[in-house]
């Protein structure tokens, strides 16, 4: 914590200070500082997870050790084999299908007595149910060749867990991106046979091919980061590395070594350099995708959209950049949407839509938003939702929370509303990349309580603050994003709890999306009056 603070304060003093002065100056300390965080990234946040396959275990020295591999074993689990086998399994079928293959193999693995249902997340089901849902619902859909494979891919997860590790899957949310995801992951994810291994490569025992999965969202983010540097420049390359590298409530660790989990990530900053380059038809064309890729991304492509109304509105022969984008944007959606209906069919959007209508009403411990502040009370901390009758108690405390909101939310509204209307005030004048950001963070922080990894987007929001135009304002409100940053890193000293930690946190963004949206819209007032 101490090394992410001294980065991030010698990051802020930088870019504050050191900005008005001889470039060589700046860019001589925001190269140590990119370095320094780039190692404290590395070896902080880059998780290399142990393996344990029993083949692979060999010796060092005297002693043992496991195979280590940037592989993270949950999530590779979920969003491997439900890509794999999606059109099987659907949304609801992975867990019980995978019970049913860990107890035919004759070694069963599960040591629990119940597993999380997919049709209804706050609520657990028996191991026996999941068995007999599995049999009589899933094994048809698969053929026998097909039912070989997937049992050897459960059997190869198996190898590869430390022995908990199970039984945690079998408790997690699953696999949920929408059919669209599943147009590039499905035929990839049958592409790579993860059950293959290769001897003596990098002198370890084996080299397997499931340590090929996460290197698709690594080769991403490289390019995401050479987009960033074309188009914003290398004051802004380096404040997102700081950020991105020192992050806490999106630590890498949470969703890294997994299978196609930033593509969406990828297409919202490519999208953002192509605004900032004019490029409008690609912007279109990668925020569009990043749209259908999630669905919930679509509030940034509508952040976009805004200014380039804005500017066509008042001047209606300027029409080619909100035409190109729109038009970009179209097809991309287009495309991958009738690819996915090609592949998967209309039952699995609406599968797909009935799932996120569950999801988006959950309080998940670290999941992020407006309602999480709103809904604080004395009987919110201190929970263990942990194993026994974890789930139950987990349900009853959803539905407690959700009745209050129901209750609350009439009365919330106005200042989220005011807090939208402010923002698309303020869209009249700043830029189309900015405004990406500022719509799409405020709808999502106010409007929904997505989980706290989605944040990894929020190091964007220094690059584009360092584009847009100087003013007092703009200086403000990245000064505001760097103790935000700050305070986060204090989070875990604030309470042990983490339910009590995760309200300091959403307090602490609710603060800066209230100053970034209402900064920016007191600005356009002042400039208007003048």
């Amino acid at each position: 914590m101490v090394d992410a603070l001294a980065l991030i304060s010698i990051g802020l003093c930088i870019q504050l200070y050191l900005l008005r002065y001889k470039r060589n100056i700046l860019v001589t300390a925001l190269t140590g500082i990119t370095l320094l965080s780039c190692i404290y990234f590395y070896s902080g946040q880059w998780q290399w997870f142990s393996l344990w396959p029993k083949d692979a275990v060999y010796q060092e020295g005297r002693g043992t050790k496991p195979l280590k591999a940037y592989v993270h074993w949950h999530e590779v689990f979920n969003y491997y084999l439900g890509a794999k086998y999606f059109p099987e399994l659907g949304y609801n079928g992975l867990y019980e299908t995978v019970l049913l293959a860990d107890y035919e193999s004759g070694n069963f693995s599960y040591r629990q007595a119940e597993l999380r249902s997919l049709r209804e997340p706050k609520k657990p089901i028996s191991a026996n149910e999941g068995l007999q849902r599995a049999r009589e619902e899933f094994r048809p859909k698969f053929t026998d060749a097909r039912w070989q494979k997937f049992t050897r891919d459960v059997e190869q997860f198996k190898s590869l867990a430390d022995g908990g590790w199970m039984d945690t899957a079998l408790f997690d949310a699953g696999y949920n991106p929408p059919p669209s995801w599943a147009v590039f992951g499905y035929p990839i994810a049958n592409l790579i046979p993860i059950d293959q291994a290769n001897a003596w490569v990098d002198g370890r025992p084996h080299w397997y091919m499931i340590e090929l999965l996460p290197l698709f969202d690594v080769l991403m983010l490289f390019i995401a980061l050479a987009l960033i540097y074309r188009a914003f420049g290398f004051e802004a390359f380096a404040a997102f590395v700081i950020l991105f590298s020192t992050s806490y409530v999106a630590n890498y660790m949470w969703i890294s070594g997994s299978f196609f989990r930033y593509t969406w990530l990828f297409g919202l900053i490519a999208g953002i350099c192509m605004l900032k380059e004019k490029r409008y038809l690609l912007a279109g064309i990668f925020l569009g995708l990043t749209s259908i890729d999630r669905i919930f991304p679509i509030v940034f492509a509508t952040g976009a959209a805004l200014p380039l109304a804005y500017q066509w509105w008042m001047n209606r022969k300027n029409y080619k950049p909100i035409a190109q984008y729109l038009t970009g944007f179209g097809i991309a959606v287009s495309v991958l949407f009738l690819l996915s209906l090609a592949l998967f069919g209309l039952d699995a959007w609406s599968a797909f839509f009935t799932k996120i209508n569950i999801h988006k009403n959950l309080f998940f411990v670290h999941h992020i938003g407006y309602r999480r502040i709103a809904v604080f009370d004395d009987l919110v901390p201190g929970q263990d939702f942990w194993w026994g009758d974890g789930l139950r108690r987990m349900a009853m405390w959803n539905d407690r929370l959700a009745t209050k909101w129901e209750h609350l939310k009439w009365s919330q509204l106005p200042l989220m509303l005011l807090t939208i209307a402010s923002n698309l005030f303020a869209a009249r004048n700043i830029k189309a990349e900015e405004s990406t950001l500022l719509f799409g963070g405020v709808v999502l922080f106010f409007f929904a309580i997505p989980a706290n990894y989605y944040y990894i987007y929020f190091p964007m929001v220094a690059v584009v603050l360092l584009a847009a135009q100087k003013s007092r304002m703009r200086n403000v409100i990245f000064v505001a994003l760097f103790v935000l940053w700050g305070f986060l890193q204090c989070a875990t000293q604030l309470d042990r709890d983490d339910l009590i930690q995760n309200y300091y946190i959403c307090c602490a963004f609710f603060v800066f999306f209230i100053i970034w949206a209402f900064g920016r819209g007191y600005e356009e007032i002042r400039r208007i009056r003048r």
